[in-house]
């Protein structure tokens, strides 16, 4: 639903290090360069930044787009860099400076809903502020590593510049994986 996509939405997950496990996986890593010391094996992950939803479940031409865009991410060391790289699957429960405004108008539509349900005549419209205030509140929760929406259209570039601008701040290397992949990348869902 286009309000609430976060909350009502179509959901499908492939094989991540996230579900594998950021920790076990640079554990992995460290096991395998004290097994073969004289090798050199770098750390590293291909990470796809962003996608976009196009067309309706309902009409029967739900379309995940740009799904096979991706870039090779290698010299993260921490769990934390893995965990805060800025893509629409990395989600945060407390929020930093970009979430205060989805909060605030969540606020904004709680309190006055809160003051109108002690009023006999309002309590109506006290819940139904109240009840979208909380519906907008659970939409944002958890808060999304990214600043771009799979539900709001293409972004060209612009969640790709995140993650690279993300990855060199680290002092880490970021590589398109397949530079000659179309924009007509689209996979049929449903």
């Amino acid at each position: 639903l286009p309000l609430v996509p976060n909350i009502f939405k179509f959901s499908a997950e492939e094989g991540s290090i996230a579900r594998y496990g950021i920790k076990r996986y640079l554990n992995d890593f460290k096991k395998i360069k004290t097994e073969f010391p004289d090798m050199l094996i770098l750390e590293g992950a291909e990470v796809a930044p962003f996608y976009w939803w196009s067309g309706s479940p309902f009409r029967r031409d739900f379309y995940l787009n740009d799904w096979s865009r991706h870039l090779l991410v290698i010299g993260l060391k921490k769990e934390q860099d893995y965990r805060h790289l800025p893509v629409v699957c990395n989600k945060y429960f407390f929020p930093r400076l970009k979430d205060v405004f989805s909060l605030l108008i969540a606020a904004i539509l709680i309190i006055p809903g809160v003051f109108l349900l002690r009023k006999k005549q309002k309590k109506t419209l006290g819940f139904l502020i109240c009840a979208a205030g909380i519906l907008f509140l659970f939409n944002n929760i958890p808060f999304s590593a990214s600043r771009h929406s799979p539900y709001r259209g293409q972004k060209q570039y612009l969640p790709y510049q995140d993650l690279i601008d993300y990855v060199t701040k680290k002092n880490a290397l970021v590589f398109w994986a397949h530079p000659l992949i179309t924009e007509a990348c689209r996979r049929e869902v449903g």
